[in-house]
């Protein structure tokens, strides 16, 4: 599976509930649209069947397939620095970062078995929604901004290992200064998680076409970025050189 379907399809996202007409809220875009049907229940107790295999009797925990506590907890720990800095680019704070992982860790820990072969993408996924629900009316507030844009590129691509290496280099700094809260979202959402266009718009209650014009307004924010600190380096290169040769 790629992108955030592991996460997704949790009953901590509130999907599964949904999708089997339970107590979760059925995302506000899509209020009108969906109705509950026995063919989405049905789907939901697979689903929910599946993912919470291990922790309700089904399967022991002991089941290798699935994770320990002291697992979970250390894939979080082996990629802390990497989960800090996704929190960060989200929320903008650092302090309010390390709490969203700190919670994300509490919570997986706590919650359904999950499968080993998941483990860090899982903990990945984990940060990225704890840092979403904290500070998500900041990102609502900012969603309607974009209802009204249009990517005229058609979309784009997820992220490759150069992209996200130029991503980090930018610092958090500059992307929280340039960049509002929606639109930091769908860069990790999307570039870096390489979420689908619809799990973005599930994740973070807003439109399919509100999500595609916010990642290319970051792109291209991106790109100016980088070109300035190249122009900056050459500069800097070009003023060595002089200072050298006199």
């Amino acid at each position: 599976m790629n992108g955030l379907w592991p996460e997704i399809l949790t009953r901590k996202t509130g999907l599964v509930g949904w999708l089997g007409g339970g107590s979760a809220a059925v995302p506000t875009f899509l209020e009108s649209k969906v109705k509950p049907s026995p063919c989405r229940f049905k789907m939901s107790m697979r689903l929910t069947s599946w993912f919470t295999k291990g922790r309700n009797g089904n399967i022991p925990v002991s089941d290798p397939r699935y994770a320990s506590d002291a697992e979970i907890s250390e894939a979080f720990t082996a990629q802390r620095e990497h989960l800090l800095w996704l929190a960060h680019v989200i929320t903008g704070d650092a302090e309010l970062a390390s709490r969203c992982c700190v919670d994300a860790q509490r919570l997986s820990s706590g919650g359904p078995a999950m499968f080993r072969d998941w483990l860090l993408h899982w903990a990945r996924s984990a940060t990225v929604r704890a840092a979403i629900d904290s500070t998500r009316q900041n990102i609502h507030r900012h969603t309607a901004k974009y209802d009204g844009l249009k990517c005229a590129h058609g979309g784009h691509s997820c992220f490759t290992t150069a992209d996200l290496e130029s991503l980090e280099k930018l610092g958090v700094l500059p992307i929280s200064s340039g960049l509002d809260s929606f639109a930091r979202s769908v860069l990790v959402l999307r570039g870096v998680q390489s979420a689908a266009i619809q799990e973005c718009a599930l994740m973070l209650g807003a439109s399919r076409s509100a999500v595609m014009a916010a990642h290319c307004e970051a792109l291209d924010w991106m790109a100016r970025a980088l070109q300035q600190d190249q122009n900056q380096a050459a500069k800097a290169a070009a003023c060595g050189g002089q200072a050298i040769a006199s």
